[in-house]
């Protein structure tokens, strides 16, 4: 529960607020479990301020929060621009779709704190504690992040900008801040959060590194059309490789703002045991071509007996590689058996490759798997 004089004195502004910090430097506030949307919030919670606005707002005068406790308060939508923050308790706190432009959270304990949509651009945070916390569409463009314990962070669509300074980033089970750190103590550092939350899951015992292992070693990518019956072949094609105890990727999903489809292809070519291609697909040359030549992982190319002769041609550099095998079929249960003979050669040249660690003797397949 919070101090109810103190909450009063929150109420009344940061004029009063701050006069009153001033004049009680020795008194820590509590605000534990306040609720502080409804007297510090955008009108319009989906409206963002721009820096006009901000400063012409009645909240232009920035608040001194310093050694604040708000362990389960709600800032939600609520705009604190360039408030002093440092040292505060912040622990389980909600500060969804909030606003703290230029703020300065050193020092603090932000740990389980629930920052969905939050505002922290040119925000300070130095020596923080994020422990747990979850980030999800957070702005940190310009924002300066230094010395922060980040275990545990869900970090999803974060916005970084050019001017974001990521720094000495750290993983400690602990609620260790870094001057916390002794000398022997085993952290990872690394200065990118989204990276620093890869690498807490490949720390895992039994989680993403397992699964990423896994996906080395049974995922198969399948590529291929999407329209005109296409995405129900390439399913029948993923039940067959189910049964084969294989797990099967389709890549159907738009790109983001910085990666081309082509790039996130290739990057999960990269991470599958082989890939599976059906040559229809309008985007397949491109990404078989990025793929065959960026990696030696296996490629199996297919497609429909009647079109092999107008598309064969466009594909015999690709299929001609050595790590590259080609089959046509003529219906469902064909597709199965061919598809069987694929893969066995698939496994022998896998297991080829595995005993000369380089390169395979020979040609995975000589040409057309025939009926």
């Amino acid at each position: 529960m919070a101090n109810k004089e103190h909450y009063e004195i929150f109420l009344q502004g940061p004029r009063v607020w701050n006069k009153w910090r001033e004049d009680n430097p020795l008194i820590q506030p509590d605000l534990d479990g306040e609720f502080i949307f409804p007297f510090f919030a955008r009108k319009d919670p989906n409206i963002v301020l721009t820096k006009g606005e901000r400063a012409t707002s009645d909240q232009n005068l920035p608040f001194n929060f310093s050694n604040t406790s708000f362990h389960k308060a709600s800032f939600e939508s609520a705009v604190f621009p360039n408030a002093n923050m440092t040292n505060c308790y912040l622990y389980e706190s909600d500060l969804s779709s909030a606003g703290f432009p230029g703020a300065d959270f050193s020092g603090s304990m932000i740990r389980k704190a629930y920052c969905s949509g939050t505002d922290f651009s040119n925000a300070k945070f130095i020596d923080c504690v994020l422990n747990n916390s979850t980030f999800i569409g957070t702005d940190f463009s310009g924002a300066w992040i230094e010395g922060c314990n980040v275990y545990g962070v869900s970090a999803w669509e974060v916005c970084i900008s050019d001017e974001t300074v990521q720094k000495e980033l750290f993983l400690h089970r602990d609620n260790f801040s870094r001057k916390d750190l002794k000398g022997n103590s085993h952290v990872a550092f690394v200065d990118d959060i989204a990276l620093a939350q890869f690498i807490y899951f490949i720390q895992q015992d039994g989680g993403f590194g397992k699964s990423l292992k896994q996906l080395n070693q049974k995922s198969v990518l399948l590529l291929g059309k999407f329209k005109d019956g296409g995405l129900e072949l390439l399913r029948d094609v993923a039940d067959k490789l189910r049964k084969r105890n294989f797990i099967p990727v389709i890549f159907d999903f738009n790109p983001s703002e910085n990666t081309s489809i082509i790039e996130n292809v290739v990057t999960m070519a990269g991470l599958s045991k082989f890939v599976i291609a059906n040559l229809e697909g309008s985007s397949v040359p491109a990404e078989l071509a990025k793929i065959t030549s960026n990696f030696r992982n296996p490629v199996i190319a297919w497609i429909h007996d009647d079109k092999h002769d107008s598309i064969y041609a466009m594909f015999q550099d690709v299929i001609a590689l050595e790590h590259v095998q080609y089959f046509t079929y003529t219906n469902s249960h064909n597709l199965e058996t061919q598809l069987d003979k694929a893969l066995q050669k698939t496994e022998a040249y896998m297991e080829e490759l595995s005993k000369h660690k380089t390169v395979a003797k020979g040609k995975m397949d000589e040409g057309r798997i025939q009926e």
